[in-house]
């Protein structure tokens, strides 16, 4: 599946239109996808592409200086009026190369409502929302504290002291506190009144977020026909143990669990959230040495599928070697349902320079085909469930937590919408002293993180179970190691290595010139490079013991010609075409079964070049193949 993530609208002087040579663009690409077998996945709004105009109809942005909707879609109808008259030109027109509506299409996989949006991230303040909306949502909110309570005077009762000099009862307006207030210190600071409120307040937010979402269900159902799966959203929350289970439940209103995720080490310079320059400073990071930051890590929701429709190694960084493996391998672990590289640009040849965001270069594009291969066929087997919280939604809305959540792992660029003093990872110096109910973020890469709702205001009723069982046999923080519970995953974060050991596929990535032999059930692997990938997997679906066609597949590390680095800042971007440095690996393959094998490298496309040579194995003896410097592709027939 492939994701078009753009905006479809018109820019001009009427915002509802659909721009017709987007569409046409759009239905294209729909119609050459599909003659390949491959689905698309639409995301078509994200709030930063549409900039408000004044005849936008769209008051009360000239009273801020932002222009960008933040939250809009889910408060304003106008906005929301905007918006379905996008969808339904989407998918109600006829696409001219395949004579199907979108709607009709099968080759349409996923739907997004919107991109990166929620009442429960940073973004949630008085700077980014005009007051007049903000009003709306604060009448919408003392509504549905007079349900709650009977009468707003009650619900002042129950909040005790905290009160708030914005209230006001006359007009049935009741304050909403800003993002910072509904994280765990925020809350907190206050006292049990103010931890009261707060509660009421998120879970007010909850309820409306996930009714927007079951209303735009219901829309793109009913009124447009849509038969794709549909993603409510994929984003943050600004305290992961505090927000992130809600902000996942409410894309239980949809019929998939989506989220998003980079990393990277740190880049300074203008414009770096989103490109790389000259003069530019960056550092290097090997996500190898650094699991507790790492976007493949998923908090699963009970009986959902999941997508991770955006993740990446952004650029520059010298270690990027080992993106593809951990993704496949550990999604695969996790039970993930999709993994979307983000992102190709116009095509091929626009990205053979260094660009921040790019799957067209050779760390993600090369090493695809074994990554590919091994997590669609389930070579990694998934896990079962190492850690389960049936989560009731009573006490998270009394912000009680829950016992951890993911990485935020997010981009540069939207990294500028964190306030300054803000966490970007969980805390990884307590992840020796957690306490017994807490989650090690280890966890992730044991086996399946699951977290199920029930609860009287729960239309979902999870399976009554708790799983949190010892995982000290997997996970030994002294060593610096991590192993699967399947035994097929190992991590040792220490040295940066990491191994996967299954029937059909074996490798290894991460600092493996120094690790020595790495000794694999059918295979031995030992490098020079200091950074490296190493795959070695059966192509005919056969173990690798009795397997007759087998690829090796390599990566080191990549830059454009001439790009040059002077103590961490960028001299020379380079130019194309982008190198690989060249490999010095030596592969054992210790297999049972014929006694001749010819090796054959394959060019950077995958197809066979001159070189080639027959091994003639001694009895006993495993086949030694240093494999060619300049090959990234080894192609073993028996």
């Amino acid at each position: 599946m492939a994701r078009y993530h753009s905006p479809i609208f018109n820019i001009g002087p009427r915002p509802e239109i659909v721009d017709p040579k987007r569409l046409d663009d759009l239905f294209y690409l729909v119609k050459t996808l599909k003659s390949e077998g491959i689905y698309t996945s639409l995301s078509f709004y994200f709030p930063l592409w549409f900039d408000i105009k004044p005849h936008y109809n769209l008051p009360g942005y000239d009273e801020i200086n932002n222009k960008i909707p933040f939250l809009l879609l889910m408060i304003d109808e106008k906005m929301q009026i905007i918006y379905k008259s996008w969808v339904r030109q989407l998918f109600t027109s006829v696409n001219p190369y395949t004579g199907l509506t979108l709607a009709q299409d099968p080759a349409i996989g996923i739907v997004e409502i919107q991109n990166e949006d929620s009442f429960f991230f940073w973004t949630f303040t008085h700077n980014n929302v005009p007051e007049m909306y903000w009003k709306e949502l604060e009448i919408a909110y003392g509504n549905w504290l007079q349900k709650k309570y009977g009468s707003l005077k009650q619900a002042f009762v129950q909040w005790g002291s905290a009160k708030d000099k914005q209230d006001d009862l006359h007009t049935g307006r009741v304050r909403i506190f800003e993002a910072w207030h509904m994280t765990k210190e925020g809350s907190h600071r206050g006292g049990p009144d103010k931890i009261k409120r707060i509660g009421d307040q998120v879970r007010f937010l909850t309820e409306y977020q996930r009714e927007f979402y079951l209303s735009m269900v219901e829309y793109f159902r009913q009124d447009l026909g849509i038969q794709s799966l549909i993603s409510p959203s994929n984003w943050h929350v600004t305290d992961g143990p505090m927000l992130d289970s809600l902000e996942r439940y409410t894309y239980t209103a949809g019929d998939v669990i989506d989220q998003h995720g980079y990393f990277g080490g740190r880049h300074q310079g203008e414009g770096a959230s989103y490109s790389v320059r000259v003069g530019h400073r960056f550092t290097n990071q090997a996500a190898v040495k650094s699991p507790e930051d790492l976007p493949i890590q998923v908090f699963s929701v009970q009986d959902y599928p999941h997508t991770i429709s955006e993740i990446g190694w952004p650029s520059p960084n010298r270690f990027r070697a080992d993106s593809t493996f951990l993704s496949s391998a550990y999604a695969a672990l996790q039970g993930v349902d999709g993994l979307f590289f983000f992102s190709v640009s116009d095509n091929f040849l626009s990205d053979a320079s260094m660009k921040k965001f790019t799957a067209s270069s050779p760390m993600t594009t090369v090493t695809s085909p074994a990554a590919a291969l091994q997590y669609r066929r389930g070579d990694v087997e998934e896990a079962t469930d190492v850690f389960y919280q049936n989560l009731d939604l009573e006490r998270l809305y009394a912000m009680k937590g829950t016992a951890g959540a993911s990485a935020i792992a997010l981009d540069e660029f939207r990294k500028q919408d964190l306030p300054i003093n803000s966490s970007e990872t969980q805390r990884k110096d307590e992840a020796t002293h957690l306490p017994s109910q807490q989650l090690d973020p280890l966890t992730f890469y044991v086996g399946r993180v699951v977290r199920g709702f029930k609860g009287k205001s729960s239309p979902l009723q999870a399976p009554e179970k708790m799983v949190q069982p010892d995982l000290t046999q997997f996970i030994n923080h002294q060593q610096k190691t991590v192993r699967s519970v399947t035994n097929q995953l190992f991590w040792d974060y220490d040295q940066g290595v990491v191994t996967v050991d299954t029937p059909k596929s074996q490798g290894v990535t991460g600092f493996i010139g120094q690790a020595g032999r790495i000794q694999l059930t059918d295979v031995t692997i030992a490098s020079q490079n200091e950074f490296a990938s190493i795959w070695v997997i059966a192509l005919d679906d056969e173990p690798l013991q009795t397997s007759k066609r087998i690829l090796v597949q390599t990566m080191t590390e990549e830059q454009p010609l001439g790009f040059n680095v002077d103590n961490g800042k960028i001299i020379d971007l380079g130019s194309p075409p982008i190198g690989i440095k060249h490999l010095k690996v030596t592969v054992w393959l210790h297999l049972t079964t014929s006694t001749q094998t010819r090796i054959t490298v394959l060019d950077e496309n995958g197809y066979r070049t001159e070189s080639s040579r027959t091994i003639n194995r001694q009895s006993g003896q495993p086949r030694v193949i240093k494999l060619d410097e300049k090959g990234v592709y080894h192609l073993i027939e028996k």
